[in-house]
């Protein structure tokens, strides 16, 4: 009976002990969308781990399309824009690694977006101090000022002088 504790107690302990054992490095597979919730028209950021990341990878998705994402770094990364015509709703997004490892996220797509207008500056005024009456007094207020300030630095720069000569 003793022989059958001891064969038991050992077959844990390898269980135990293998269980605890890490994965191979080499096997992690991770895929990431940042952000996951965006408007149709903006892009996201993929990125994903294949094992040692030194293939590209494929990214695919009814959001988007396919695109090859390039070892940068270590990590597997591109860019994506939603196009405009994507509707809303909550799409899959499967990554296929050069070693057949396979990994999935989820990317949830808020509307149809308006396009990004980079043209634009910041919102901060019409500019109306500058075309009317306003605007031409403040101008020819201040360059006066600086004259006169220029005028009577001179002035009593020469008063200085005429003083420690007399």
């Amino acid at each position: 009976m003793r022989w059958l504790r001891i064969t038991l107690a050992t077959c844990a302990t390898v269980l135990l002990s293998a269980a605890c054992i890490p994965a191979s490095a080499s096997a992690a597979t991770l895929l990431l969308v940042n952000p996951s919730s965006i408007d149709a028209g903006f892009a996201v950021e993929v990125r994903a781990t294949c094992g040692d990341n030194v293939n590209p990878a494929f990214v695919h998705s009814q959001a988007f399309g396919s695109v090859t994402l390039v070892p940068m770094n270590g990590v597997l990364k591109a860019n994506v824009t939603i196009p405009r015509s994507t509707k809303a709703g909550t799409y899959t997004v499967n990554l296929s690694c050069a070693s057949g490892q396979q990994s999935t996220a989820k990317l949830t797509v808020l509307g149809g977006g308006a396009a990004p207008n980079n043209n634009n500056g910041p919102h901060t005024g019409g500019g109306q101090m500058a075309a009317g009456l306003a605007g031409k007094l403040t101008l020819y207020g201040g360059l006066a000022a600086v004259v006169v300030g220029l005028g009577s630095w001179l002035l009593i720069g020469l008063r200085r002088r005429n003083a420690v000569r007399g």
